[in-house]
């Protein structure tokens, strides 16, 4: 038959076999309450987040919403669009009227970089708040700072930013 074991040699495998089956217990539950801990870490810190982001756009959709109720019922701006388009007054003088009234705007909000109106004829009088100018942009193309096309809606090409590039 075989080799029979020993008391100490059954005594030492027993022990090597129990101290790898506690070892192996602990090393499971280590790795349970670390990824429980992260877990919760990790939901935490995106909840956290969430609650920052939502404040942050609560507060810009409501700046947006009240520069958009200021612009439309704006008595000038609207009396200013309307003898233009009745009479096709000055876009230079528009020009001039828009950078003159909206450029407090740009400068107190923050993230309003600038405002465009558009007229019937298709043409468009803006204000660029980074360039602090009326009549050249970064993000309107050449042709269409001008006098703009009949029906066309200006559209950027380049992205500005606070460094003005």
């Amino acid at each position: 038959m075989g080799k029979s074991w020993t008391i100490r040699t059954r005594l030492t495998f027993v022990m090597l076999v129990m101290s790898f089956f506690s070892l192996a217990v602990f090393a499971i539950l280590s790795q349970i309450r670390l990824n429980a801990g992260l877990e919760n870490s990790l939901e935490e810190r995106i909840e956290a987040g969430l609650e920052r982001s939502d404040r942050s756009l609560t507060l810009t959709l409501e700046k947006y919403y009240s520069l958009l109720y200021d612009l439309c019922t704006d008595e000038e701006l609207i009396e200013m669009v309307e003898n233009y388009n009745n009479s096709g007054g000055s876009m230079e003088g528009m020009r001039a009227d828009i950078r003159r009234d909206y450029s407090f705007i740009s400068s107190r909000l923050e993230g309003v970089a600038g405002l465009a109106v558009f007229t019937e004829d298709g043409s468009c009088a803006y204000y660029d708040g980074l360039a602090a100018s009326s009549t050249g942009s970064l993000w309107m193309p050449e042709n269409e700072q001008a006098a703009g096309s009949a029906g066309a809606i200006p559209t950027g090409i380049l992205y500005a930013d606070r460094r003005g590039g």
